[in-house]
């Protein structure tokens, strides 16, 4: 058995990092030779390749690989193209799955079609977070989640945003049946200068009246905020995964138990680490123990298909001005473009 990363870059070293505790045999691909010789100096046991093409050329066992693709989301479905032609049965995309929902619906059935195992990189899918959030919400009788809130600063309604929107769909159990935004993509995102940075508001809505709202502008570095409302309480997520959950006194609520009759959330009942949770490396070990393992995957392509759809269809309400309905489509013209995100 042997693993192999596409692309070195800051994620590409988490995986790599994984892959080299894993696997006895590992290697790097990489288009950047700088990439390369990083790969080569962190890893100097590594095997490394300028491209695929080149490491079949060194007689790679490709039946026995797990391929980890950690290049930008524009090139991820000729990637796992490439990966397919070659043998590959074992494969995990980094987010987002692709560039377009029909790239990724794509990916989907030309894996299936291979029969091979596609799963799709999400940590919070890994990491215990939703369900460690759940726990708590349970031991201080919080009800249901009612809404999800983040603000702040330029992080990326794509880049950043996919994340909350996978972790709202496992709060509230389902995915978003439309969304409105005010998206707007900007020539500053870091990874390349060939994707844009998207910015702007975007309103997911579900059933029950529950809403995901991202507000993230491009116009300020300020760190976001994480908020999940309920009835009567507030979780705040923190950094380094901590929570502090705070709730309205009981003896308020008693008094004026109408819901429009507000109150502050001065009750702090829990504030520290999110009960469960496991650090970066163990969550992504366990999607390689799925694969290698069982083969049963908790988070596939097509799990991953509906994120991506939440956000394509943001992009397209920030492009035409008016709500976007969901799932988008598949002949939609949204739906088959092809996005600058990763």
């Amino acid at each position: 058995m042997s693993g192999l990363v596409i692309g070195y870059g800051s994620i590409g070293r988490l995986h790599l990092r994984v892959v080299s505790n894993h696997y006895d045999a590992f290697g790097v691909v990489d288009l950047d030779q700088k990439a390369i010789d990083r790969a080569e100096q962190d890893y100097p046991g590594s095997v490394t390749a300028r491209s695929l093409s080149d490491l079949d050329a060194m007689g790679w066992d490709w039946d026995g690989t797990t391929a980890v693709i950690a290049n930008w989301g524009p090139v991820h479905g000729s990637t796992v193209d490439q990966l397919l032609s070659l043998g590959v049965k074992r494969l995990i995309c980094e987010k987002p799955l692709a560039h377009s929902v029909a790239v990724g619906q794509r990916m989907i059935e030309e894996a299936e079609r291979h029969g091979a195992l596609l799963a799709v990189h999400h940590p919070r899918r890994y990491n215990g977070l939703p369900d460690g959030i759940a726990a708590i919400a349970n031991e201080h009788h919080l009800g249901s989640p009612c809404a999800f809130v983040v603000h702040g600063g330029a992080s990326g309604l794509v880049t950043t945003g996919i994340h909350f929107i996978d972790l709202a769909a496992q709060l509230f159990g389902s995915d978003p049946l439309s969304v409105i935004s005010t998206a707007c993509g900007d020539p500053i995102n870091p990874r390349s200068p060939d994707l844009l940075f998207y910015g702007g508001t975007a309103i997911w809505q579900y059933s029950d009246g529950r809403e995901l709202v991202l507000s993230m502008n491009n116009q300020s570095s300020v760190a976001t905020r994480i908020f999940i409302y309920y009835r009567d309480a507030v979780i705040e997520l923190l950094r380094n995964s901590d929570i502090r959950v705070a709730r309205r006194l009981e003896e308020e609520i008693e008094r004026f138990p109408a819901v429009t009759r507000l109150g502050e959330t001065s009750d702090v009942v829990f504030e520290g680490p999110v009960p469960g949770i496991i650090d970066a490396d163990a969550a992504l070990l366990r999607i390689h123990r799925e694969l290698n393992e069982s083969g049963n995957i908790s988070f596939s392509g097509g799990d991953a298909l509906a994120s991506i759809e939440a956000c394509v269809g943001a992009l397209a309400s920030g492009k035409t001005g008016r709500s976007m309905t969901l799932p988008l489509d598949p002949l939609d013209e949204h739906a088959i473009a092809e996005w600058p995100i990763s």
